[in-house]
């Protein structure tokens, strides 16, 4: 039940030898958190979608103008 702010927080914590992660939750913390990250405005994110999202900082110094969203994928489109 985290938020995304709550889930941006934990991101700042990580290690910088990891050098990805997978989050898996529900909305609205999806939704908002791939909307925060990106430049493009999701209006739904349907129950099982992924997205892809490239982070162009260190986690610590996560700036939200150096993430882009890589792709999006809903559960219809596989």
């Amino acid at each position: 039940l985290a938020g995304a702010h709550q889930i941006i927080s934990l991101i700042k914590e990580l290690r910088e030898s990891t050098s990805s992660i997978l989050i898996i939750g529900h909305n609205p913390a999806m939704l908002d958190l791939v909307n925060i990250f990106s430049n493009s405005k999701i209006n739904n994110y349907p129950s099982c979608s992924l997205s892809e999202i490239i982070v162009e900082s260190s986690w610590k110094d996560l700036s939200l103008k150096k993430c882009k969203l890589k792709s999006f994928i809903q559960p219809e489109e596989l």
